[in-house]
Parts: structure tokens; sequence; C-alpha cells
């Protein structure tokens, strides 16, 4: 299975709010996405996603960075009003896969598959994101930046690819494992590689292909 493996990097903006964030209607989604296009980095896309506060900042603060610090609670309330957080992903190409064994009790065993590239490439990805969100007025602080467990992202499939010519563990152009007709794959499985951005609309279109082109 290949996963698009991501990264939470903390940055505090620098200008001054109108109004408190903790007092006034607000959502947990995604408020911008930025795609960092750099070769120097990677050959492919890397995803960034920017979420303003939320009630989360300040517990995670206090519990992961406040004893450490020595920094009194409300000191870091304050701090966390000021907190935006970038999940940072990258392609599959550079990111560890889990290995799917079906073992002898009918139940899927699963392994980590490292990937030698994924702190260069992620480390490198975070630095280039930070010096571009500085011209915007955010401080990264990537002291703090935090990988995320392998398959946390929601971004992972490939574990039955299209391929033109399938052998055993691959799919044809509509999806179908090998081996098989009447069965249609049109989920992330038969994606040949996972990109760092989203994959929704992707999955959907895709489906919809198979769809008219298998009837």
């Amino acid at each position: 299975m290949h996963d698009s493996q991501h990264a939470f990097l903390p940055m505090l903006h620098r200008w001054r709010a109108p109004s408190r964030p903790d007092r006034q209607p607000y959502n947990t989604l995604p408020q911008v996405f930025v795609e960092l296009d750099a070769p120097e980095v990677s050959q492919n896309l890397v995803h960034a996603q920017i979420y303003s506060w939320n009630e989360h900042y300040a517990r995670d603060l206090l519990a992961n960075y406040g004893f450490g610090l020595g920094i009194a609670k409300p000191v870091l309330s304050a701090l966390a009003r000021r907190l935006l957080v970038a999940q940072v992903f990258l392609h599959s190409d550079h990111s560890a896969r889990v290995a799917l064994k079906l073992s002898g009790d009918g139940r899927l065993s699963a392994s980590l598959l490292a990937n030698p590239d994924t702190d260069g490439v992620l480390a490198a990805a975070q630095k280039k994101l930070a010096k571009t969100m500085g011209r915007a007025g955010l401080q990264a602080l990537t002291f703090a930046s935090r990988p995320g467990p392998v398959g946390s992202s929601f971004h992972a499939g490939g574990t039955v690819p299209m391929h033109k010519a399938p052998t055993t563990g691959q799919s044809d152009k509509l999806g179908r494992p090998f081996g098989l007709s009447r069965v249609h794959l049109v989920d992330a499985s038969v994606f040949p590689s996972i990109p760092a951005t989203t994959i929704t609309f992707s999955v959907m279109a895709n489906a919809h292909r198979i769809g008219s082109e298998a009837t």
C-alpha cells in the first residue's frame, strides 16, 4: 500500500488580528491550499494545507511544550491564538509503504517498508515552505515540526495498481484485478502512485471513467 506521508508545521502570524479567533464562529477545515513546485526538493508537487485556530491548539501546546519550557498556561493560550498549522504532504515516491500479507487465519498482516528519502525530502520541503510563508507574515516553527505516523494522512492506495498489461497484484484500466472479469475496483487502490495533493476528485473522476467505459 502506497502512502502520502505528512508532517505538521506550526507557524505564528506576525500581524495583529482584528478580533480574537476563539471568540467568533470558526471551523476546523483547512483555509488555504499551497502547492510547492520545487524540483530541487522533489520532482513531484508537495502539498500543504493551512489550518487556522481551533480549540485543540492551546491544549496541544501545553501538553507538549508547556511543562518542558516552563511557560504558563495563559501565555500558551495567548500564543495559540496566533498559531496556524501547515499539514505538509509528500508524494508516495518519497513515502514509506505498507506490505500487506494474508495470514493463514484469513487476516491481513502489515509490515512497514521505510523510505530512505522521507526525512530529507520532508525537511527540505518544510524549509522551503517556511521561507515562502515568511513573506506572508508567518514565522514557521520548524523546530516544533511533528511527523505523522504512516497511514495517518488518509491519502493511501495503490494496492492493486492499474497497468496496461496487468499481472498478479495489478489491475487493468477498468480496475479489474488480474484474473477477474466482473469485479471492478474504483477507489484509490488502483492508482499506480499516490500524489501529495488531495485525491478525492481524482478518485471520483477515475471511478466515473471506469463506470462509463465498463458499461
